[in-house]
């Protein structure tokens, strides 16, 4: 009975998460990112043409692209759902508290500490903003991911080991993201040598066939890429001007209000504890994964939120182990009879600690979805004929599933051509005050609308084009059409 009491509070907490998240997500008919857009056009496209684009006519007025298709698969399953693409990833981000739960649970043996750490995980800001009300492909990776850290930790289950060979086999499917899972067992493997710490032989093999597993596959899919530029291919072809955010410096306040500071401070509490004290072979794992994702986001190799957002989520796991060790010491003391208390503070420190931070976060997304302005503006540009339309780097598959036309620059950079120069360009002609300035960069990639959205004008701090009361810019919807 007290097993399936504890099933019941596990089903609660997804059901508030996905509660949570859908109030949020179903308050608008857009997206909060671009790359929403990206994935819903070739989706679309698959349904269509029952396969995935290759040579993309519409990005960069044309160009090849290189993007594992798995996940376009995916959602192509259910997209005869009403509101597929609003609720199905959300119910996959929500279903990431079971597998936060089944590994915490492994470690600690403490159903209660694995719920607590069920909880924190769901409600990470930084998690929340990078996932919430978007098409996103972390919706599949994470709970795939991290199921992938279960099976590792309980290989003593053939089925574990089995479905570990067929993860291993998928996640390069879905995303890049699964060069990160190889580097951290890499280095997880290097870590348990230098702590004198012995792994199962099939742990070693596993840990040998799933690397070579991935890199075969990645390479298979990036070969394009990997023949073009080289090693430089771990920069994805972002222009400097971009990658030099992954540089960016964080306050310690801003890291503890996007991370959160309960993850933090158990996490960091549970490493020391995990690997210097207990030599915990799965909290060296997990604290591996922390560890390779933090030092790849800061060197700009993934991006800085997403390599963040991992070691938040890992934080939050690891954190059970922490609250395991206080109240099992709570229980060689007298005040274990208000445990109750200890409990009732716990939560209502996730309350305000988390939650409120989590809804504060959610609001101010869903606050910045495209406007109706720009949406309608994007639907009427549909009408027009060979058409190319001008917008910020962060709205170009906007620009091309919305309207249907051709940008001038958007977010895949991998053999796209002159990111960095288009990116000047396209910067230039929203700053410059001189319209023959702008003239002569249109006319090189024969602009025929320029997008001026609310988004476009927080980025560059603008209200209007400066020269826009020329002769050759006359206004439609939310931007300017180029008539000479």
């Amino acid at each position: 009975m007290k097993i399936k009491n504890k099933n019941y509070l596990l089903i609660g907490i997804f059901l508030f998460t996905l509660a949570f998240r859908l109030y949020f997500s179903l308050q608008t008919n857009y997206f909060s990112s671009d790359d929403a857009y990206f994935n819903i056009r070739h989706t679309n496209y698959i349904i269509e043409n029952f396969k995935p684009i290759y040579y993309d006519e519409l990005s960069y007025g044309g160009r090849y692209v290189l993007y594992p298709p798995l996940f376009h698969y995916f959602l192509a399953i259910f997209i005869l759902i009403p509101f597929a693409l609003k609720i199905i990833p959300e119910i996959l981000l929500a279903s990431l508290v079971f597998f936060v739960y089944l590994i915490a649970k492994e470690i600690t043996k403490d159903e209660n500490a694995a719920l607590f750490s069920a909880l924190i995980s769901a409600f990470i800001p930084l998690y929340i903003s990078e996932t919430l009300n978007q098409v996103s492909i972390y919706s599949i990776v994470l709970p795939l991911l991290f199921y992938m850290f279960y099976c590792l930790i309980k290989l003593d289950k053939k089925i574990h080991v089995n479905n570990f060979i067929i993860a291993s086999f998928i996640l390069p499917l879905l995303s890049p993201i699964a060069f990160l899972f190889v580097f951290s067992i890499i280095f997880y493997f290097i870590l348990t040598k230098t702590e004198d710490i012995e792994l199962s032989k099939l742990k070693k093999e596993l840990i040998l066939f799933s690397s070579i597993l991935i890199l075969l596959i990645s390479f298979i899919i990036y070969k394009k890429a990997f023949l073009e530029y080289g090693l430089n291919l771990i920069w994805q072809n972002i222009p400097f001007s971009l990658l030099s955010e992954h540089f960016r410096g964080i306050g310690v306040l801003e890291l503890i209000y996007i991370v959160g500071i309960i993850p933090l401070f158990l996490g960091s509490i549970a490493i020391f504890y995990g690997i210097f004290r207990e030599k915990s072979i799965a909290i060296l794992l997990l604290g591996s994964f922390m560890l390779m994702g933090l030092l790849l986001a800061i060197n700009g190799l993934i991006d800085f939120n997403t390599g963040l957002m991992f070691f938040g989520i890992t934080a939050s796991i690891i954190a059970a182990l922490p609250v395991h060790r206080f109240f099992s010491y709570l229980k060689l003391t007298k005040i274990y009879k208000y445990k109750q208390i200890f409990i009732v503070a716990g939560l209502l420190l996730v309350f305000i600690l988390s939650v409120i931070p989590s809804y504060d976060v959610s609001k101010r997304l869903i606050n910045n979805v495209p406007s109706n302005e720009d949406i309608k503006t994007l639907e009427m540009l549909r009408d027009f004929k060979d058409l190319v339309v001008l917008g910020n780097v962060y709205e170009g598959n906007m620009i091309t599933t919305i309207a249907g036309k051709k940008n001038v620059i958007d977010n895949l950079f991998l053999l796209a051509p002159k990111p960095e120069q288009r990116l000047e360009d396209v910067n230039l002609v929203y700053t410059t005050n001189f319209g023959t300035v702008a003239s002569e960069i249109l006319q090189r990639y024969k602009v025929g609308y320029i997008l001026l959205s609310k988004k476009t004008k927080e980025l560059y701090n603008i209200t209007d084009l400066k020269y826009a009361n020329e002769i050759c810019f006359k206004k439609f919807g939310e931007g300017y059409q180029v008539i000479c």
